[in-house]
């Protein structure tokens, strides 16, 4: 008979840090780490910008090589996920964080596939259990990347950590969405008067700053229920 696979389990409850000190916290290592963090996000940024050139071009060598671009683009922005976790949780720098990235990539995707398909069906239910499991699960990556867990392991030792926290995990990830809106929203108005592909670049140029920023916040959030 096999044994249950271990998650961990902490011995009392802990109060959670401050939104406060979460923001100021992923701020401080923004700052201190800047250009680390932006060489390893800027990578899908730049095939994204490509796009949108290229969509304007016309022609039909055009839109096979935006196709192709495209596709590559999305490679890269599932792999830069992975990298500014080693990045974070390791302190490994652009070569070594994409590095561990590439080599991982399978079971990222297994990883993924698995707390997507999870949560989809737990929405197919209600929509109350598809946003438990959407918080539950939403660590794996860190799991997965920073203490090697494989598989469904890497989702229990997930639920493991924020069950007992729901709440205020809900709250921390809401209210960094809700600025994450409010400045979407601020930028597309901005970003009005330069047209199409300055909106996509205004847009490009947000995400690399929302990139290093958000797996920064989330490392926090895992770090602090560790």
């Amino acid at each position: 008979q096999q044994n249950s696979p271990v998650v961990p389990q902490r011995a009392a409850l802990i109060p959670m840090a401050t939104v406060g000190q979460f923001l100021s916290g992923t701020l401080g290592y923004c700052q201190a780490n800047l250009l680390r963090l932006l060489s390893i996000a800027v990578v899908p940024v730049i095939f994204n910008i490509a796009v949108s050139f290229l969509s304007i071009s016309g022609g039909r060598s055009a839109i096979f090589t935006t196709i192709i671009v495209s596709l590559v683009g999305w490679l890269a922005t599932f792999l830069s996920v992975l990298a500014l976790i080693y990045a974070v949780g390791f302190g490994d720098n652009f070569v070594n964080a994409y590095k561990k990235s590439i080599k991982n990539s399978f079971g990222y995707a297994w990883v993924s596939l698995l707390v997507t398909v999870v949560i989809m069906g737990g929405a197919v239910m209600l929509v109350v259990p598809g946003v438990i499991f959407t918080f539950w699960f939403f660590l794996s990556n860190y799991t997965f990347a920073i203490e090697g867990k494989k598989g469904m392991d890497a989702l229990m030792a997930s639920k493991e950590y924020v069950r007992n926290y729901l709440g205020p995990v809900l709250a921390r990830v809401l209210l960094l969405l809700l600025i994450i809106f409010i400045l979407g929203m601020l930028i597309g108005i901005v970003s009005v008067p330069f047209g199409e592909v300055g909106g996509r670049l205004v847009g490009s140029v947000f995400s690399l700053v929302f990139s290093p920023f958000a797996a920064v916040y989330f490392y926090m959030i895992y770090n602090n229920l560790v």
